[in-house]
Formats: C-alpha cells, structure tokens, sequence
C-alpha cells in the first residue's frame, strides 16, 4: 500500500539573480536615492535660509531639478486645498469621477482580456 507521506523531499534554489532582476533592482535603487538626496536638499534650503535668500539655490538647474523631485514639497503640492476665488469646486470632483470611471473601465477590459472572454 503507497504512504501518503512523501519519502524524500527534493528542493531546488537558485543562487543568482537574472539580469533582468538586477537591472530593475539598480533603477528602483537610483529613483530612491535621487528622492531621497533631492528631499534633503529642499530641507536644508528651507530649514537654513529665510525666502529671500534661496533664490540662487532654486533657479539654478540642480535646484529647480532636485525640487522638482523632492517628496517634501510635492506633498504640500499634491494635499494643498487651498481654492483660488472663482473656481468651481464641482467641477474637480467631476474630473476625478471621470477618471475613476475611466481607469475602471480600462481594468475590467483587461481582465476580460485575461480571462479569454
């Protein structure tokens, strides 16, 4: 009568990883740190120079680049609610629903397209 236990249990590792690993790997790893040099920088113009004085450190190429990618003011950017007078706050959450709507739409396609219906 066969056991229902197995025997011997073979398991098989592999070492190294391909060459696509490695290389998304060193693009996560070069994305990361440019946020994270870019973020200190932004801090440490805010932190040490009062506004008239970080003039030369945002125009220049570097600076506008690294603020440009910088976590710290992005987020201010992106979670701000202030509204200039006249706008129509309506109409923002009209954009918003459509995209939902849009990128919900483009979801159930391509799980359709998944599935073979």
């Amino acid at each position: 009568m066969p056991s229902w236990f197995p025997v011997t249990v073979h398991c098989q590792r592999e070492e190294a990883y391909s060459t696509g690993a490695i290389v998304a790997l060193a693009v996560i790893a070069i994305l990361l740190c440019v946020l994270a040099v870019s973020t200190s920088y932004d801090l440490f113009i805010t932190i040490w120079f009062p506004d008239g004085e970080r003039k030369p450190f945002t125009t220049s190429r570097v600076g506008r680049f690294c603020l440009s990618c910088s976590v710290y003011s992005n987020t201010k950017k992106v979670f701000n609610t202030y509204q200039h007078p006249g706008q129509l706050p309506a109409l923002h959450g009209i954009r918003v629903i459509s995209a939902l709507w849009i990128i919900f739409g483009h979801s159930e396609d391509f799980n359709r397209i998944d599935k073979g219906k």
